[in-house]
């Protein structure tokens, strides 16, 4: 099968700090379930997916890539970021570190893209919310990716998950290509 059997192609980038959830949140879209062993990313997993996308005619291939938490370098992933691409930036809402360094990942991806058409900033581990005392708010989300999109001039949308109770997982996917397609309906592939 072809790129032009699939109609159109985008490359979904899973980005934030170790430990975050981007492989769960990931294997959660994929196949549906939550791996309780947790292990860290070990090279540069990729899987693709075919979403049915509303006013599209064929589905729309995802290549979903996940590369691990802490890098050697931008050179390690720099390929992954060329082409049009869409940016899932999680972080952890029981660590206040790893929020603080969205705008580090932000920076970097956009310093080694050639065309980022739209971002999600998700907060993930709301299923931690209940037992954790200290967890970073909604609204802190909600307004970084209200800003970030003011800034950079790219389209953002904001959700908060739970990869394991699956939590808002299956709206992530369908809100983030609908938001790629109808800001940049012209084809992606020849910009792999």
């Amino acid at each position: 099968m072809n790129l032009t059997d699939w109609g159109l192609t985008y490359k979904i980038l899973f980005l934030g700090d170790p430990a975050v959830g981007k492989r769960s949140i990931r294997d959660r879209i994929v196949t549906g379930e939550f791996q309780h062993e947790v292990k860290a990313t070990i090279g540069v997993p990729m899987n693709s997916i075919r979403l049915r996308v509303d006013g599209q005619e064929q589905p729309v291939k995802l290549l979903l890539w996940t590369p691990p938490g802490m890098f050697a370098g931008p050179r390690q992933y720099e390929s992954m970021l060329r082409g049009q691409l869409g940016l899932i930036v999680i972080y952890d809402i029981t660590r206040e570190s790893t929020f603080d360094n969205l705008s580090l990942w932000l920076i970097d991806a956009l310093k080694h893209s050639s065309r980022i058409l739209s971002v999600a900033i998700v907060g993930n581990k709301t299923d931690l919310r209940e037992v954790r005392i200290e967890t970073i708010d909604t609204e802190r989300g909600k307004e970084f990716a209200e800003r970030i999109s003011n800034e950079i001039d790219i389209p953002t949308i904001f959700l908060e998950t739970s990869a394991k109770t699956g939590e808002n997982i299956p709206e992530l996917l369908p809100q983030l290509v609908g938001m790629m397609i109808s800001n940049f309906p012209d084809d992606p592939s020849s910009f792999f």
